[in-house]
């Protein structure tokens, strides 16, 4: 996950940061500047590159009021891996009314029941999230059928590497209670499983 902020200037990093860290009602280049003591041109250029990169975007509420900085969900995916947690996101997000990236921390939170866990994975979406480039404008666009496959399939695999070798597992109860998953978003999970299964059967034998 360093790899990838190494990307982001130095500053650009400071700047995901502080809009989170930040309460101001207003957040912009000029406030910026102030709170982290570094004079405003600099700061509008960061600003400008996040912009263009899709990181940030200006929205104003009203029609004669000021524009201000929001976070987009690629702005949001960053900041996660540069160790803003999920508490500092629903605050913004509270404060900014707005929904972010939480929707795909409350899903890991119905299949990991442990926190530090969820966490790890949440944070391995948002890498593959970015790295993958599954944002159009800066917010989250629909996957495409094979990353629909693919990306249960990663976040699977990293959960697991995380948690150490499965070979000593027999029964699906045992491997449950390894990993820590919950019951019943599985099952409610397989059963609607069993269900397509069996529309696509007898379709066949249509």
């Amino acid at each position: 996950m360093k790899a990838y902020t190494k990307r982001l200037g130095e500053l650009q990093q400071k700047i995901l940061k502080h809009m989170f860290e930040c309460t101001a009602e207003t957040d912009n280049p000029n406030h910026i500047a102030r709170e982290l003591g570094i004079k405003q041109p600099t700061v509008y250029e960061s600003v400008l590159l996040l912009m263009k990169d899709h990181y940030l975007k200006a929205e104003q509420k009203h029609k004669r009021g000021p524009k201000l900085l929001i976070l987009t969900d690629k702005g949001a995916a960053a900041a996660v891996l540069l160790g803003i947690d999920i508490n500092e996101i629903q605050s913004y997000e509270k404060r900014r009314n707005s929904n972010l990236v939480t929707e795909a921390f409350t899903y890991y939170g119905k299949i990991i029941t442990t926190p530090e866990k969820r966490m790890l994975i949440f944070q391995k979406s948002m890498m593959y999230a970015i790295k993958n480039n599954i944002f159009e404008g800066g917010h989250f666009r629909s996957l495409t059928p094979e990353e629909e496959r693919e990306f249960p399939k990663y976040i699977m695999r990293e959960y697991m590497n995380s948690l150490g070798p499965t070979t000593n597992i027999t029964s699906l109860k045992e491997f449950v209670d390894r990993y820590h998953l919950d019951k019943d978003f599985m099952k409610e999970n397989l059963l609607r499983q069993k269900e397509l299964i069996a529309t696509l059967l007898k379709q066949l034998d249509e």
